[in-house]
């Protein structure tokens, strides 16, 4: 019974794949329009011409960037205005 409830609470490791971080990021925003534009909240983007592929658990991504971008509309009760960029990336860190 305590090692089936263990089981349960740990949630499994998700497999890891190739993530178009443009791709998913423009996704969550056509999700998120219609609040963003109740809010008053304009969002423009600015990706680079590149899509890179991240290697990333698809499921975690995207919630790490929809709580990004639900943090900016939150943070701007009376409205305003968002820029989501990514840059190219330069082979280092």
């Amino acid at each position: 019974m305590l090692r089936s409830m263990l089981s349960f609470s740990k949630p499994e490791e998700e497999k890891r794949t190739p993530v178009k971080i443009n791709e998913l990021i423009e996704g969550i925003l056509l999700v998120m329009e219609k609040q963003m534009k109740e809010a008053n909240v304009r969002v423009t983007t600015s990706f680079s011409d590149e899509n890179p592929e991240i290697t990333a658990s698809t499921n975690q991504i995207r919630q790490v960037m929809l709580n990004v971008i639900k943090n900016a509309k939150e943070s701007m009760p009376s409205g305003g205005s968002s820029t989501s960029e990514r840059c190219p990336a330069t082979g280092g860190f």
